[in-house]
């Protein structure tokens, strides 16, 4: 299964929604969208991630790229629709405790 993914706004807040498996040549493809999503006025952003099947240390380094990032700019993340499987990976990492996942 391939990569996929698409930035949308709501309600003053930006949503980033991942399909597939977040690989190493995904997550370089990644950097820029999520960029531009950040550069944005909104103070929220989601990642929705229902749909991702795989995440490498690549796609792990790209969240917490991200969560730095939103912290910096004060932008709010959350994940949302974490699958079992990833799950377990963020819990090995210790990336739960530095992540907000509802």
């Amino acid at each position: 299964m391939d990569f996929s993914y698409s930035v949308s706004s709501l309600d003053n807040e930006n949503v980033l929604t991942m399909k597939g498996r977040l690989d190493t040549l995904a997550a370089g493809s990644l950097d820029q969208d999520v960029q531009d999503a950040l550069s944005s006025a909104s103070k929220k952003l989601i990642l929705a991630i229902n749909d991702l099947v795989y995440i490498s240390s690549s796609g792990l380094r790209c969240f917490v790229w991200l969560l730095k990032n939103c912290k910096k700019n004060g932008v709010q993340l959350s994940i949302v629709g974490m699958c079992p499987t990833i799950r377990e990976v963020f819990d090995l990492t210790g990336l739960d405790q530095m992540f907000n996942i509802q």
